[in-house]
């Protein structure tokens, strides 16, 4: 029997709890890197529904929400050439397992970088490479 897996794209002033699946945050405001990343998510993990909490442009520097959306997620994606200061230092609260950073070497600070491998950060530059980090991580019963 097949199902039609569900998944939810939540942004302020809407706030959703799913009874189970994967809660996502994204941080760093860019609306076509958050919809490459999610239609990859979508393929990597097509059996589990997934929530997926951005902020939009406009509402960037409600850092409460970025607080909120960060405690509620499972991952949550840092697109550290966009985000802002505000969004870097609320992403560090959950730096481990959790918190996974976009790279991108042409965009992103050689200092960012260096201190991100520094601590052990998640990090990655393309979705092939999140792919295979994510499978390894979260193991085949996803």
């Amino acid at each position: 029997m097949e199902e039609d897996i569900q998944n939810y794209y939540i942004t302020p002033p809407t706030i959703f709890l799913p009874e189970d699946g994967l809660k996502i945050a994204f941080i760093g405001t860019d609306n076509e890197w958050v919809e490459e990343l999610t239609d990859d998510l979508e393929t990597t993990f097509t059996s589990i529904p997934m929530t997926f909490y951005h902020l939009e442009p406009k509402n960037s520097d409600n850092w409460q929400w970025l607080y909120v959306m960060a405690e509620q997620a499972d991952l949550i994606m840092i697109n550290a050439g966009k985000a802002t200061n505000l969004e870097l230092m609320i992403s560090t609260i959950y730096l481990g397992n959790k918190t996974w950073f976009y790279i991108d070497p042409e965009v992103v600070d050689k200092n960012l970088r260096i201190l991100l491998n520094t601590i052990n950060a998640n990090m990655f530059n393309d979705s092939e490479q999140l792919h295979n980090m994510l499978k390894t991580f979260l193991g085949n019963g996803w």
